[in-house]
């Protein structure tokens, strides 16, 4: 039994020692470039179809475990190395097919955003350009989304319900505008008495309020709830060209586990983010956050009618508040 449970051991640690050999075989930085060259090759076989189309590719690829496949992989790269000189990987290739990688290939996942909607008919003909293109099928998997329609959807709620949130925000409205014009009043007369008569050329916009601003400003409660809802990529980008204020209080919000993941995407695609892409990512984290918020209104106004149900009256005493 002994002899047995030593065997298995050996043949375990053999197994482990394989399976790390061939995680170790490609870097970081070889994954990082082929990934590119797919994200490449799509956006330029979406540019043929319509060069008109802003949108955003990200790639994922999952490379082959099979020792067979990984050692023909270090063989050809030993036959490419000269003894006694440094390893060095060749990222001059700008075509997956260029290179040795592409053989290794297992699995890919290419996801293309579009920055505005695109009608029916070009997205199956990009969809179908695509799958014959990049060979894209078994395991393989592609998505084709509308930002729109991935972070501005409002949830269902019946007509009653609606009609009652319709008055409420109606309500709140009037209430903030009216609120708003007396502030206006005050402020007109207070800078009459303090500052001299200003040109009516002179008359400048308020600046509007900055979108990291907007989401610092929110129920921290709700804005932690809308974060666990979120892409992990999102959040990343999010964080990135912006104040260290803004980027520890919005990690600062996460748990462990999904600070985890974002710490992880940072890691490995953090010199891709443009500041465009990063404010882009806020804008959508905003979204996130005002449904979040009208959920809870939702909520709150579907416990009031349970509250107060169709023929009930409220007591004197809440009648007079």
């Amino acid at each position: 039994m002994r002899h047995l449970f030593s065997l298995m051991m050996i043949v375990g640690s053999l197994a482990f020692t394989e399976k790390s050999f061939g995680a170790e075989t490609i870097s970081a930085a070889e994954i990082q470039h082929f990934e590119q060259t797919y994200e490449s090759w799509a956006q330029e076989i979406v540019h043929n179809i319509n060069p008109n189309l802003k949108f955003t590719v990200i790639s994922e690829i999952q490379f082959s475990e099979r020792p067979s496949q990984i050692a023909a992989y270090e063989e050809m790269k030993l036959s490419q190395h000269l003894p006694g000189m440094p390893e060095m990987t060749d990222p001059n290739y700008s075509h997956p097919m260029d290179s040795p990688l592409f053989a290794l290939v297992a699995r890919k996942k290419i996801r293309i955003i579009f920055h505005t909607p695109i009608n029916p008919v070009e997205q199956k003909v990009i969809d179908e350009v695509i799958r014959a293109k990049m060979k894209i099928a078994g395991l393989d998997s592609l998505k084709i989304e509308d930002q729109d329609s991935s972070f501005f959807k409002m949830p269902k709620i019946d007509r009653k319900a609606a009609s009652v949130l319709i008055t409420l925000f109606a309500a709140l409205s009037l209430i903030g505008s009216s609120v708003l014009a007396a502030r206006q009043i005050r402020r007109r007369k207070s800078a009459k008495k303090i500052q001299p008569a200003a040109s009516k050329d002179s008359k400048v916009a308020a600046p509007p309020v900055p979108v990291h601003e907007q989401i610092l400003a929110g129920n921290p409660v709700i804005r932690r709830s809308a974060l666990k809802k979120e892409r992990t990529e999102v959040i990343a980008r999010a964080s990135l060209n912006c104040s260290k204020r803004f980027s520890n209080e919005l990690l600062g919000e996460l748990d462990q586990a999904q600070f985890d993941l974002v710490n992880q995407w940072l890691l490995k695609a953090k010199k891709t983010v443009t500041p465009a892409d990063s404010n882009y990512s806020r804008f959508l984290l905003a979204a996130r956050i005002k449904q979040a918020q009208n959920e809870k209104l939702i909520e709150s106004l579907q416990t009031f009618k349970g509250a107060h149900p169709r023929g009930s009256h409220p007591s004197s005493s809440e009648a007079s508040l």
